[in-house]
């Protein structure tokens, strides 16, 4: 575990600070918010105020291609964040290591910038359910877990500091891996004060440039995904269970930098064949058939990809026939990518997907 930790931040550390000629910002956050208690058996955990605090190191695209210029000079950063959750007794203090990848939405002439900041990373929680020492944490089964979070900021720059703040909601999951999994949500409001290495570049609106058209807009891929889900009646004497799927999907992207896809989903979740006391299910009652349509966003070699499903097949039905999707994909070819996926039932994880895909065709 330790190897796979170390190794993503090597991947995540050469991927945003490869090039060291761009525009390089440092930032330190300040944030105060509370814990979301998204079931209502989870009430007990909410106790006293959550804080936590940031540092990142921030990376400005400036390149003269259709994509930064379309996505107005986008930025990605990498964080260390150190996090309360108002409980120490039962839910510990997180500590966690994300990629940021920032849109802006509107940026003024003074460098006063509007922005939405989406980040995935991985994150250690001190404190998690134990049957014997920690028997009330019905929120996180493990201490490894990913960090999935979304924030809207105001940002000011100036030629050597910037300044400002946001709101922002983090969320940390096992995805299902270890049970319990209910997760925690954790809204709240966020300072933000950095140094600038560089000048901060403004987003130019050029209108005169021609919008490039890809040559190949529509694609069909492939994906083998991989993982495992851990259930239980209680989560006393839980067991880990295979899960097989793939995918069969067809995207559209005109311009590459968004698209929309359809897919079909083919899943064998052996922990479904024990999720309740029936003895009338037989092995081929397991396969679920999902119709699944969403759509992604293109942050050059990488996607951000969210939708929702609807199970065709699904005659164990355990979670009821609606899922969504949001994940991230990782082009290291030109036609290979990597992904990770956080499947959910109405908010609920269901398991992480790990897997590679193909694009085998192309018009």
């Amino acid at each position: 575990m330790r190897l796979i930790f170390t190794l993503f931040c090597s991947i995540i550390f050469s991927s945003v600070f490869s090039q060291l000629e761009k525009p390089t910002f440092i930032s330190f956050s300040p944030k105060g918010g509370f814990i979301f208690a998204h079931r209502p058996n989870m009430s007990h955990l909410i106790r006293d105020d959550a804080y936590s605090f940031e540092l990142t190191a921030w990376q400005q695209e400036t390149g003269k291609d259709e994509h930064t210029t379309r996505l107005k000079n986008p930025m990605r950063g990498l964080s260390f964040e150190y996090r309360n959750f108002g409980y120490d007794e039962v839910l510990g203090k997180a500590i966690s290591i994300t990629q940021y990848m920032i849109f802006p939405m509107y940026h003024t002439k003074n460098n006063l910038c509007f922005d939405l900041t989406m980040g995935m990373g991985i994150g250690y929680i001190t404190k998690f359910y134990d049957k014997y020492e920690n028997p009330t944490n019905n929120a996180i089964g493990s201490g490894l877990n990913a960090r999935v979070n979304i924030r809207l900021s105001l940002i000011k720059y100036t030629k050597n500091l910037h300044f400002g703040g946001g709101i922002e909601c983090a969320h940390f999951s096992n995805g299902a891996i270890k049970t319990p999994n209910l997760g925690i949500n954790a809204p709240s409001l966020f300072l933000q004060l950095g140094y600038n290495f560089s000048e901060h570049v403004v987003a130019k609106n050029d209108k005169s440039k021609d919008k490039i058209k890809l040559d190949n807009p529509r694609n069909l891929s492939v994906e083998l995904i991989t993982t495992a889900r851990e259930i239980g009646a209680i989560p006393y004497d839980p067991k880990l269970y295979p899960v097989i799927a793939s995918r069969v999907a067809y995207t559209y992207s005109k311009r590459g930098l968004w698209g929309g896809e359809f897919a079909l989903d083919l899943i064998h979740n052996e922990a479904n064949f024990h999720k309740y006391n029936d003895t009338t299910f037989v092995r081929n009652d397991i396969l679920q058939i999902g119709l699944y349509a969403g759509g992604f966003v293109q942050f050059y070699r990488s996607q951000i990809a969210f939708g929702m499903g609807w199970y065709a097949r699904d005659k164990i039905n355990p979670e009821g026939r609606m899922y969504n999707r949001i994940g991230y994909r990782f082009y290291f070819a030109e036609n290979w990518f990597g992904l990770i996926n956080i499947k959910a039932n109405y908010g609920k994880a269901d398991y992480f997907e790990f897997g590679v895909g193909y694009k085998f065709l192309k018009w």
